[in-house]
């Protein structure tokens, strides 16, 4: 049996100026996927739904520890800036 894990990216509050190692991300050891749900100029009122996450990570591996860790791992390298509101 191999472990799977899913972890969610959130975005602060703001218009997104840019967003910060995805590439990053991909390249940790076990991602499988690093989807993004929004792009710079995205007003971030907040979640509040499901779909109003910023993005998803996916990850395989031997255990759920060590995807688990993994997808943790992605999900640090992915840095939002955002600018506040005009």
């Amino acid at each position: 049996d191999r472990g799977v894990a899913q972890r969610y990216l959130f975005a602060p509050t703001g218009t997104i100026a840019r967003i910060e190692g995805v590439e990053q991300a991909r390249a940790v050891a076990g991602v499988r996927l690093v989807e993004l749900r929004v792009r710079p100029g995205a007003r971030i009122e907040g979640v509040t739904s499901h779909p109003a996450r910023a993005g998803v990570v996916m990850a395989v591996a031997d255990s759920r520890d060590e995807a688990v860790a993994a997808a943790e791992e992605a999900v640090s390298r992915v840095v939002f800036v955002s600018e506040p509101h005009p």
